[in-house]
């Protein structure tokens, strides 16, 4: 799994955070699904997350979005430690589904 960051132009009128995990790891049933993970995503940059299927990408975006408590490790939004949903979604930090079937056409 990899990720790539790029620059973006923000639009939200509250003042950005960036969003940090340090040494998360993550387990389902004894399976290790992330293992001392480290990223930072700054304001004003597009992070994604790339890697074959079962790497771990869903997972890892779901701990960042505070849906998914890691093991081990921790996940900040600005100062605050990202414990819960409402945290993160209260920060700004929300998760835009591929498939939403917002928009017939796409």
């Amino acid at each position: 799994m990899s990720a790539v960051t790029e620059p973006m132009t923000h639009t939200d009128e509250r003042a950005p955070l960036t969003v940090t995990a340090r040494g998360v790891h993550v387990a389902y049933d004894g399976h290790e699904v992330l293992r001392g993970i480290d990223l930072t995503a700054r304001p004003g940059r597009v992070v994604a997350v790339t890697g074959p299927s079962g790497a771990g990408k869903t997972t890892l975006l779901w701990v960042l979005a505070g849906l998914v408590r890691p093991d081990e490790g921790s996940v900040h939004v600005g100062d605050a430690p990202a414990t819960d949903r409402d945290t993160t979604s209260g920060a700004g930090v929300v998760l835009i589904p591929q498939d939403n079937a917002l928009a017939s056409v796409l």
